[in-house]
C-alpha cells in the first residue's frame, strides 16, 4: 500500500464520532478512539522488542526509530492524532485503549484460528 492511498498523518480527517459533548466535540472514549484508528487506518499490535504490551502502527507513514521506545513513541504519536482531530485524551488512556483494542483484536483472531482448525478436523 502506498503513501497516496493512506490517509496524511498531519490531517485533520471528517470522523463521525460517536461520542460527542454538547459542543459537538468528540469525547476521550475507546469508541471515538475506535473510529479515529480505523478513519487513519492504523493497525493496533505489539511492538517486537514490548511483547507484552500493545501500539497504534501507522504503516509506512510512520515508524519511530527509538528501540525499546516504539511503543511509547507510538503512542504518542495516536495521542496527537487525537489531539488533532479534537480527542483531549490522557496518555494513560491511550495505553489502556491500545491494549483493550489489541487483546480485543487478538482474542478475536484466536477464536477464528480455532474454528478453522476445529473444522479440519471435523469437530464442528
Amino acid at each position: 500500500m502506498s503513501n497516496s492511498t493512506l490517509p496524511a498523518l498531519n490531517e485533520r480527517l471528517p470522523i463521525d464520532f460517536p461520542h460527542t459533548d454538547h459542543t459537538s466535540l468528540p469525547l476521550p472514549t475507546l469508541e471515538n478512539v475506535e473510529a479515529l484508528l480505523e478513519a487513519y487506518q492504523l493497525e493496533i499490535a505489539r511492538p517486537l522488542l514490548n511483547a507484552d504490551d500493545f501500539a497504534p502502527f501507522f504503516g509506512e507513514r510512520y515508524h519511530a526509530n527509538c528501540g525499546e521506545h516504539v511503543r511509547d513513541c507510538h503512542r504518542a504519536r495516536l495521542q496527537g492524532l487525537c489531539a488533532l482531530n479534537g480527542i483531549n485524551i490522557s496518555f494513560d488512556n491511550i495505553g489502556r485503549y491500545c491494549q483493550l483494542l489489541g487483546l480485543q483484536t487478538e482474542d478475536q483472531e484466536r477464536r477464528a484460528a480455532n474454528s478453522r482448525r476445529l473444522m479440519r478436523g471435523g469437530a464442528l
